[in-house]
């Protein structure tokens, strides 16, 4: 049995999604006209893949985050090509590799074919049910390489969305066989051309393919991630199935089954009308909604709304998997809003502590409560607690006759309330554009320009220290936070060493934010003012005359992270340089005219 349909139809997320949450079993098969790449789902886990370009293999993926060396990769290939064994098998009996560390090689082949399949508007997908292909680089592990499927669906469109940002990607359709391939993620050496895993009746790769630069985790996209946890709740956004109607009545006939038919198809008609008219899909979405429930129509009913308002939507089930949930949205730069259900199963003392924490932790974060509206003693203590507000959650017991009509009225609220949520946050960093632009318009200092900028990072960040560029090295200027005394002059310098994070952002101009085991960072910047508690940073360039002179440098110290919107402090930072270019051109000016 198998099922058939076009990209112009379905986006693949959605497929892929489709088949998560259905649990289906079967080898999915994506064809555009760059080629065919190949998903294997277990009970809508994933278990193997195969990327659509033939020549990129494991071991240039194992190379590229430096588990084993080209030498290495190379005998293994001569060895294995006698065997017959896989790559990794063969890895792992020669000692070269540890399993984990090809474990974490073939996960990033299956981020990079998702990646690409990402990118395909036009093209086909076909599942076989009967059909459990994996390969033989996957088979290795067969009772361990099971990937969580919207880990993966994360971490791929984290990378799309990264590389479409840069200008990697130079394709609109992903698909379109005469673009320009400057997007394609492809490892370099020269295994890519003997590997004996090479496809039946695929061409062999011309030597111009040789010419490539060595692939980097950066490059991927990849560069926390050793950081990243792979073991993370049931999430998933809502998804346009097949027939939308059909969904919707079975979860509501399951989840209500003692409603009336009237009832049961009032709800139905109600949610085939948001997920008939959703709009098409977006890796781009700027928003996240962290649904803890456990409540099935809830979850099915909050997840097609916000897809029709392009919200992503996570649910996680158990305690224990809300930070991990919370974490990956905050790295992707979204729109964080957390709605707690109130759970039968789970004591009122445990979720009220649950929720105190998540407030606690997570200040800039709004949390939402949804109760009985008879739960008066929860509800104000909830309140008490922090909660943003108490949405009532429509029960049957306390209102039979009219619960169809108090659902569809909770569910109309609950839309408007998140909307209204999230256009807060978004008139936040207005705001904050808004106070940057009016205060620096008066200076003309360039320092006085530079200490703007660090105020502006030190209302995100608790540590923040400009660092200026002097030679080959970075001298600290100033710093604000806890730690670093306000207005002094550091003067420890930081080497701008080959290969350091600092370097990269100095030459390539663009802001760094993230996880960073860089050498130089714990070396000499960690030497001075102690590694933070949390291990994520930002490093903001200030340029002149299209030249980076300074970097801002932040931590959160020994808080927890925050949403970030990193797009909002590049905006920053082009004022902060065209302010500089412009004190430039005065003090240029004002020497002509004496």
């Amino acid at each position: 049995m198998s099922f058939t349909g076009n990209l112009e139809d379905l986006a693949i997320v959605d497929v892929i999604q489709l088949l998560h949450t259905t649990r289906k079993s079967g080898t999915l098969c994506v064809k555009g006209s760059k080629g065919e790449g190949q998903l294997v789902f277990q009970d809508g886990l994933i278990i193997s893949a195969k990327h659509p370009d033939t020549s990129l293999r494991t071991g240039d993926y194992l190379v590229a985050m430096n588990f084993i060396s080209q030498e290495v990769l190379d005998q293994a290939l001569a060895t294995q090509k006698n065997s017959g064994k896989p790559l990794i098998a063969t890895l792992i009996e020669q000692g070269k590799i540890k399993k984990d560390e090809a474990f974490k090689g073939l996960e990033t082949l299956v981020d990079m074919t998702v990646v690409e399949m990402v990118r395909w508007t036009k093209g086909t997908f076909t599942l076989d049910v009967d059909a459990i292909a994996v390969d033989d680089e996957f088979s290795y592990f067969p009772d361990n390489l099971v990937l969580d499927t919207q880990m993966v669906l994360m971490d791929a469109l984290r990378i799309y969305d990264e590389k479409t940002r840069d200008g990697e990607f130079t394709d609109d359709d992903g698909g379109d066989a005469g673009a320009e391939e400057t997007g394609t993620l492809r490892p370099g050496g020269p295994s890519a051309n003997k590997s004996p895993q090479a496809a039946p009746g695929t061409t062999t790769p011309s030597a111009s393919d040789d010419v490539v630069a060595d692939l980097t985790l950066d490059d991927l996209g990849l560069g926390d991630f050793d950081k990243v946890e792979k073991s993370i709740p049931d999430v998933f956004t809502a998804l346009e199935a097949f027939d939308p109607s059909d969904i919707h009545r079975q979860v509501i006939k399951k989840s209500l089954p003692e409603a009336t038919s009237s009832q049961q198809e009032e709800l139905v008609t109600f949610l085939t009308q948001y997920s008939a008219q959703s709009q098409s899909h977006s890796s781009h979405q700027s928003r996240a909604l962290i649904l803890f429930s456990r409540d099935e129509l809830v979850k099915h009913a909050l997840m097609t709304i916000c897809k029709y308002d392009q919200i992503m939507v996570y649910i996680v089930e158990q305690e224990e998997d809300l930070d991990q949930a919370i974490e990956q949205t905050m790295k992707r730069g979204l729109a964080v809003l957390i709605v707690i259900d109130k759970i039968e199963t789970m004591d009122e003392i445990g979720l009220l502590a649950l929720q105190q924490q998540k407030i606690l932790q997570h200040v800039n974060v709004p949390v939402l409560q949804l109760a009985s509206p008879v739960d008066y003693g929860f509800s104000l203590q909830s309140l008490k607690n922090g909660v943003r507000t108490i949405l009532p959650k429509p029960t049957r017991e306390s209102r039979e006759k009219t619960f169809a009509d108090d659902y569809l009225n909770f569910l109309k609220a609950f839309r408007i309330y998140v909307d209204r949520c999230f256009s807060e946050q978004t008139n936040k960093a207005i705001n904050m554009l808004g106070h940057y632009v009016e205060s620096i318009q008066s200076l003309t200092e360039a320092r006085d320009i530079s200490y703007s900028l660090l105020q502006a990072v030190a209302e995100i960040f608790e540590r923040t220290i400009t660092l200026v560029i002097k030679n080959s090295e970075l001298i600290a200027e100033r710093g604000l936070g806890n730690g670093i005394e306000k207005d002094r002059s550091m003067l420890f310098k930081v080497p701008l060493h080959q290969g350091s994070v600092f370097l990269d952002v100095v030459n390539g101009g663009k802001p760094f934010y993230g996880i960073c085991e860089d050498k130089v960072l714990k070396d000499h910047l960690y030497g001075h003012i102690s590694a933070p508690d949390n291990p994520e940073i930002l490093l903001l360039p200030i340029k002149n005359r299209g030249r980076t002179i300074a970097l801002i440098y932040g931590d959160y110290g020994s808080r927890q992270a925050q949403p970030l919107n990193l797009d909002t402090l590049s905006v920053l930072a082009d004022l902060a340089s065209m302010a500089l270019e412009n004190s430039f051109y005065l003090k240029q000016l004002e020497k002509l005219k004496s």
